[in-house]
């Protein structure tokens, strides 16, 4: 029987503009003459059974793995100011193996935003995190 479940997916924003069409601007720290945008990852449609989502991240982060138990879309909060494979891995009751999605994290935010016309300064940030 087919269910009627979304697949999940990766999902990820700039923290505090989860909206293209929003007038804020992405927030970033800068550091070391580099802007480290906030960010939000997290899981959409998750399966119901879900307990914790661990997320591999680019190798200079310390640690390399964040991991969220905050149902139902497991989010992590972080910052980057460069482009990197995300990994997640979802862990759920009533079965033995993970379930993985990956991306990378500048087409995960686009594919987010769907930028058609959208904030030219979310663009930008995109643009800025795919060079890095």
């Amino acid at each position: 029987m087919m269910s009627d479940m979304p697949e999940p997916s990766l999902d990820a924003f700039f923290s505090g503009v989860e909206k293209a069409i929003s007038k804020e601007e992405p927030r970033f720290t800068q550091a070391y003459g580099m802007k480290n945008y906030h960010i939000t990852i997290l899981i959409s449609n998750a399966p119901a059974d879900t307990y914790t989502v661990i997320y591999d991240l680019h190798e200079s982060y310390i640690p390399p793995q964040m991991s969220s138990t905050e149902t139902p879309e497991f989010p992590i909060r972080l910052t980057s100011y460069g482009d990197y494979q995300v990994r997640a891995h979802m862990y759920g009751k009533e079965s033995k193996m993970p379930s993985r999605k990956f991306g990378q994290l500048s087409d995960i935010i686009r594919k987010h935003y769907n930028l058609g016309d959208s904030n030219p300064k979310i663009l930008e940030a995109i643009e800025y995190i795919e060079q890095n």
